[in-house]
């Protein structure tokens, strides 16, 4: 099975159709999109039923506000975690056969609030002391990470919530088979790169585990941002983030 967590900026616009072949071409059988805006989501929804995801949920941003969308080849329904402060950042997906939870995560960089990034990470952390008993996941683009580790200093907020996580039996998918190596998955206008998305696994999801890669080229298309654009790529790439794609048994 493998599950794949990527910011599509703005709602894909005119990039949806490469957004869904994209996906598709990864052999993804989960989607985890942040930053689905409704405006969209007609074309995203149709381009991703093209490819086979028949399955599909998302939250209700409201005007330019971004959420979050699961497209699945398998089938799954809502969970039961529905009380996030931030309710279009957050959706709690069950798939009952596979005995897996997802929890799709966007989280807000204090757009709104200043308090509004800090709120939803410490929900998170409570909601993560019940949900990694279980078999589960949470990914997406957290706008977070560790100083000195996944950026070059320490500029963003919330990093000792994102610390206090991973002390609390969550693993970081990605560093399992990456432990000394520095990646990026946004970059800023200046070139600037920090590693935003990210996947957690609970003990028993981790188990099930075989890691995790980001993914900035496909079929000569590139997908990151173009601070990352790679020799021979001719197309305006599809994201300003990478993919990040999780495999399990």
């Amino acid at each position: 099975m493998r599950i794949a967590a990527w910011n599509i900026q703005n709602g894909g616009g005119k990039r949806i159709t490469g957004i869904s072949r994209a996906l598709s071409d990864v052999q993804s059988d989960v989607c985890v999109l942040s930053e689905f805006t409704n405006t969209s989501s007609q074309r995203l929804v149709m381009a991703l039923e093209g490819h086979g995801y028949e399955h599909i949920l998302h939250t209700d941003p409201a005007n330019r506000w971004g959420g979050i969308l699961v497209a699945s080849r398998l089938p799954m329904a809502r969970g039961e975690i529905v009380d996030c402060p931030s309710p279009e950042r957050w959706l709690h997906v069950v798939f009952e056969k596979e005995g897996l939870e997802v929890g799709a995560a966007y989280i807000p960089n204090s757009e709104r609030s200043a308090t509004e990034k800090s709120e939803f990470w410490n929900w998170l952390l409570d909601v993560g002391r019940d949900l990694v008993t279980r078999t589960a996941i949470i990914c997406g683009d957290f706008n977070t990470g560790l100083p000195y580790v996944d950026e070059k200093a320490k500029t963003l907020k919330c990093s000792t919530q994102m610390a206090l996580m991973l002390d609390s039996q969550w693993t970081d998918i990605w560093r399992m088979t990456h432990l000394h190596d520095r990646d990026s998955s946004w970059w800023s206008n200046s070139g600037s790169g920090f590693r935003l998305d990210h996947a957690f696994g609970s003990p028993k999801l981790v188990s099930r585990s075989r890691g995790a890669e980001y993914v900035t080229l496909i079929d000569n298309q590139c997908i990151a941002h173009p601070s990352r654009t790679h020799v021979g790529c001719e197309r305006r790439p599809l994201s300003d983030h990478s993919m990040l794609t999780i495999d399990l048994e």
